[in-house]
């Protein structure tokens, strides 16, 4: 079954736009999921915990979109997400897998600042040790479009890390301008130290609170790869389309 793709990470937002595009163009898939589904073809997978290569026995292709946010310690990450996923790519290429593609951030570069960053960095090289295609997030279609090339093995190119996204940078505050704009809602923005937002996120978890905003978030947020490098795009045939309000779904 050279078609059988695996996705990790299938009940996450970028994982289930993966899903929903391969498995409505008829491409096989097979879920690794923490929760799987009555009658799906899904098997039970956590990051962090060993995985056998028969369990991925007849895929062609993995890839890799999981990330635990649940962990909030540098050492819980590294175990979790860091050697979770080296357990993974090492039993995927035990079990002969061909193309393997490891989604990232752009939170990810030499000398980020947050616990999320490095531990996507250090994903990223453990990717690349194994032969995978890296990337970043950018419009769900155009990302599941080139990575259904990949699959099909329409392109050959070396492990790389690749910056999925248009080249133009959106600051925060016009982000959220323009999809206001686009909802018909008007904004007000009250300028707040991030700082002081930090501490107070930071006392939330030292208290046991589980915030779906986290202290380290913000950080990623304040502190983002300003020269990201887009030249192996054209090479890769990776064309992404600019942000516009229009090309939102509300």
């Amino acid at each position: 079954m050279p078609g059988l793709c695996a996705i990790t990470g299938s009940n996450g937002y970028v994982g289930g736009c993966l899903k929903s595009y391969f498995a409505a163009r008829g491409r096989e898939i097979l879920e690794l999921t923490r929760r799987p589904a009555p009658g799906a073809r899904a098997v039970a997978f956590q990051l962090g915990a060993d995985i056998s290569p028969e369990t991925l026995a007849g895929v062609g292709t993995l890839v890799h979109c999981a990330y635990d946010f649940q962990p909030l310690h540098r050492e819980e990450i590294q175990t979790v997400n860091v050697d979770g996923t080296r357990k993974l790519l090492q039993a995927a290429r035990a079990a002969g897998i061909g193309r393997i593609v490891c989604l990232s951030s752009i939170s990810a570069y030499d000398g980020c600042r947050s616990l999320y960053g490095k531990a996507k960095l250090e994903i990223e090289k453990i990717a690349l040790d194994h032969g995978a295609l890296v990337q970043f997030l950018v419009h769900q279609e155009d990302l599941a479009a080139f990575i259904e090339k990949v699959i099909a093995g329409k392109m050959e190119m070396a492990p790389r890390v690749l910056t999925a996204a248009h080249e133009r940078a959106w600051p925060f505050r016009e982000l959220l301008s323009e999809i206001a704009r686009g909802l018909n809602k008007k904004v007000k923005f009250v300028p707040v130290p991030w700082r002081l937002l930090w501490a107070g996120l930071k006392t939330a978890e030292a208290c046991g609170l589980r915030l779906n905003f986290r202290s380290d978030s913000l950080v990623s947020l304040m502190h983002q790869n300003a020269n990201p490098d887009f030249s192996p795009n054209a090479a890769a045939g990776l064309i992404c389309r600019p942000f516009r309000v229009e090309a939102l779904d509300f």
